[in-house]
């Protein structure tokens, strides 16, 4: 998968950097890459914490709420221009979006951060700002009761 190549890329120059897979179990044995499997939601907090950087590397995706989780948690992300990827994240604000599929993007965007702690701390405090101030329920809310008194006050309600 492009993570795999992409860490295999830029392992020799972060001898300390680890990839951990969380989500699945692939068939792999590799040098400083530890899979998790499937784990409790419970327990995603505990890795998120333990974390520099969330990468998702998505062929395709739906929803996009690791993003938003891994944001929360004041973690940079490293995310795919796929599904809801982008509406998740402010690119080059709070991550970094790559072509889907493509390694040599990927590989250069981990380098980015995996090299420059100032820029992650950066945009981990901004996508942990960013994620709190539009995606909580209370902000969804908001919103929502935003666009109503809106349509209220400029008339007859549309449904669209």
């Amino acid at each position: 998968s492009s993570d795999l190549a992409a860490f295999a890329e830029i392992a020799g120059e972060f001898p300390s950097a680890e990839l951990h897979i969380i989500g699945c179990r692939p068939a792999l044995d590799a040098p400083r890459v530890r899979i998790h499997g499937r784990i409790p939601a419970s327990g995603i907090p505990a890795h998120l914490a333990d974390a520099d950087i969330f990468c998702m590397p998505s062929r395709v995706e739906p929803s996009a709420v690791a993003l938003v989780e891994a944001a929360a948690c004041g973690l940079p992300v490293i995310a795919t221009d796929v599904g809801g990827n982008a509406e998740r994240m402010i690119p080059g604000t709070t991550g970094l979006l790559v072509e889907a599929g493509a390694v040599r993007q990927l590989a250069d965007a981990l380098r980015t951060l995996l090299g420059n702690r100032t820029l992650r701390e950066q945009m981990g405090r901004a996508g942990r700002a960013f994620a709190l101030e539009t995606f909580t329920w209370p902000a969804v809310a908001e919103k929502m009761a935003s666009r109503m008194r809106a349509e209220l006050a400029a008339g007859e309600p549309r449904i669209p």
